[in-house]
């Protein structure tokens, strides 16, 4: 019964770590994807973001321009689980009301 109960918390946790995780590399990429768009003026700001990704052990799954801002979705396996966390982040300047 407690191995069950261990094995059940540790997925749990490598869960809610794997979560963070993706969310933290998610956020990374919009932001490199809006400076390389609105701030550096390049026309490749998803593939900039798709560096992003890699280099942080994900896959990039979606990447939209909206305006000026970056938005991007991101894939990190989780192996415990055999699934994938996935997380979206926005970035760019603010948009003028």
């Amino acid at each position: 019964m407690l191995g069950l109960v261990l094995g059940i918390a540790a997925a749990l946790v490598s869960a809610v770590h794997h979560r963070a995780h993706a969310q933290g590399v998610a956020n990374l990429a919009a932001l490199a994807g809006a400076v390389e768009w609105a701030y550096l003026g390049t026309s490749e700001p998803c593939a900039r973001a798709g560096e992003v990704v890699a280099k942080n052990g994900g896959v990039l799954t979606d990447c939209a321009l909206h305006g000026m801002s970056v938005q991007v979705t991101v894939a990190i396996k989780n192996n415990a689980l055999n699934r994938a966390a996935i997380a979206t982040a926005r970035a760019g300047p603010r948009e003028p009301h």
